[in-house]
């Protein structure tokens, strides 16, 4: 926070910013105008992202613009349902951030990319079964009859 003598407007309100005042990266804000602008929480004591001209507090950022493990990979807005539909039985449904997968258009994190039959990690060799993703060592364990190709 820092006192202003000029007559910078908030970017927040649109007022003239006298007193004790936040500079941010799209201007400056009144102390009480420096808040998440999807929950309102103050953003004073807590780390804060812009995302698309809107101060979001981590929260807030996590939930609009995640991606999730095991999920279609989109954009979405908080009132969005979660899609359900996962990949093979794969993956925790927790925010997916830096590196992971992306398998039939779902993101998943390395460490959940794993066999639904004995959990071993998948890796570029894995079979398609109904709804589960199968090691090569699963998968050949299967009675011929039931298997297919992949």
């Amino acid at each position: 926070c820092e006192a202003m003598s000029g007559r910078a407007k908030c970017s927040g309100c649109g007022e003239e910013c006298m007193g004790e005042a936040v500079r941010t990266s799209d201007g400056v804000r009144h102390v009480q105008c420096f808040v998440c602008e999807h929950c309102g929480d103050s953003l004073r004591t807590q780390g804060h992202a812009q995302r698309y001209g809107a101060l979001l507090c981590g929260p807030c950022s996590t939930a609009l613009f995640s991606h999730y493990c095991g999920e279609p990979i989109v954009e979405r807005g908080a009132a969005d349902p979660p899609h359900g539909r996962h990949v093979g039985g794969c993956g925790c449904h927790g925010a997916v951030s830096g590196r992971h997968l992306v398998v039939d258009g779902c993101a998943v994190h390395h460490r959940c990319f794993r066999c639904t039959h004995c959990n071993a990690e998948l890796g570029s060799s894995y079979h398609r079964f109904e709804t589960s993703l199968l090691c090569p060592r699963c998968y050949a364990s299967m009675p011929e009859a039931t298997r297919r190709p992949s």
